[in-house]
């Protein structure tokens, strides 16, 4: 639970598996998702009292963290093509 919605997207930001987040205005949960709505638009439902926030830092890498999108993409790398 978040006091607010900015307390929320700064939770998000600094997960590394944060991909969006949903926050209720009126119970103030603050819910991390791990994949954004573009991605499974038939998983997304609407809530009316709710804001749905995309990460714009997802993927990124902070004081030398790495993501599973760094080491995603390491994989993909090292794979050997057919």
């Amino acid at each position: 639970k978040e006091n607010s919605i900015w307390g929320c997207f700064q939770a998000c930001k600094t997960n590394l598996e944060c991909r969006s987040l949903n926050y209720n205005l009126q119970t103030s949960i603050c819910e991390i998702n791990n994949r954004t709505k573009s991605e499974k638009p038939h998983k997304f439902v609407a809530l009316e009292g709710s804001a749905y926030v995309d990460n714009p830092f997802r993927g990124k890498r902070k004081n030398g963290d790495i993501s599973v999108y760094d080491i995603f993409k390491a994989n993909l790398k090292n794979t050997p093509q057919n």
